[in-house]
C-alpha cells in the first residue's frame, strides 16, 4: 500500500515549546499515524489522527503543495510501499484502543524506520 513519510515541526515561542511530529499519511485510509514529541523535555505520543483539517494538510503534501501553515515547517516527505495488511490490522488495533499498547507503539515503530 503506498503511503507518505514526513516530518513535521510546529513552532513554539520559547525554544523548548516546539512540538515534534514523525508520521505517515496512509491515503487509502485516510489516517495519519504518528509518534509526537511536545517541546524539547516531552515524552513521545503515539496516535493515528483522522481530523479533516489535518488529512487536508497531507493531501496537500501529497499533491506537492505547500499547506502554507503558519509556524509550521514538513520536511522529510516521502512516499514508499508498506504492507498493505500489516497496516490494516495496525490501524483496526488502533482505532479500537483507547490506551496505545507496547504493540501499537512497536507497529508505528517499524513503519518509521521502513520509510528511513
Amino acid at each position: 500500500m503506498k503511503v507518505m513519510y514526513f516530518k513535521r515541526v510546529s513552532h513554539g515561542m520559547h525554544i523548548h515549546s516546539s512540538n515534534y511530529m514523525t508520521g505517515v499519511y496512509v491515503p487509502k485510509e485516510n489516517v495519519v499515524l504518528t509518534t509526537e514529541q511536545h517541546g524539547t523535555f516531552g515524552g513521545h505520543t503515539y496516535s493515528i489522527v483522522d481530523n479533516k483539517l489535518f488529512l487536508s494538510e497531507m493531501q496537500k503534501l501529497l499533491e506537492g503543495k505547500d499547506p502554507a501553515i503558519p509556524g509550521v515547517t514538513y520536511s522529510k516527505m516521502k512516499e514508499f510501499e508498506y504492507d498493505g495488511q500489516k497496516l490494516k490490522d495496525l490501524i483496526v488495533n488502533l482505532k479500537s484502543e483507547k490506551e496505545l499498547k507496547k504493540t501499537n507503539k512497536s507497529g508505528i515503530e517499524e513503519l518509521l524506520e521502513a520509510a528511513k
